[in-house]
């Protein structure tokens, strides 16, 4: 996982381009978007009796599926966590430029985990496995002793 975590620390110089304006035309731009927003109906729809339980984001990278959900109303416990140390200070930096609470980014993997959650989100993540369905089955077994 090293080699990912190299990866994405570089990748996260332009990664913020992705979500500017400037880019907008752009697929990945595009297909981002409509994935935050389908993400973010799904949430609101389950965690709508409990609104203010706990969300677990596996590869949160910048932050941006929490910090969404939270700019638009969910009172939910947040913690995203990350392999890339770089992804993780950006979603700090971006946190900090929102202002808002109970948020935690941290760098580390599915096994660093320490709460126990109503949600998990893993987007794009387990692509990068040789064994998906293994880091699937950690997830689930990860949360679940929990």
């Amino acid at each position: 996982m090293k080699d990912v975590s190299e990866l994405f620390d570089a990748r996260s110089k332009k990664y913020n381009d992705i979500y500017s304006e400037v880019n907008s035309k752009r697929l990945l731009h595009q297909e981002k978007k409509v994935r935050a927003e389908i993400v973010k109906e799904l949430v609101t729809h389950y965690l709508s009796e409990i609104n203010e339980g706990v969300i677990v984001d596996v590869g949160c990278g910048m932050g941006n599926v929490l910090l969404n959900l939270r700019e638009s109303g969910h009172k939910a416990k947040m913690y995203g966590i990350d392999i890339s140390q770089e992804m993780i200070r950006l979603a700090n930096k971006n946190l900090n430029q929102a202002g808002y609470k109970n948020i935690n980014f941290s760098t580390g993997t599915v096994e660093d985990i320490q709460v126990s959650a109503n949600m998990v989100l893993s987007l794009g993540v387990a692509g990068y496995h040789q064994k998906q369905e293994d880091f699937l089955a950690e997830l689930f077994l990860t949360l679940l002793d929990l």
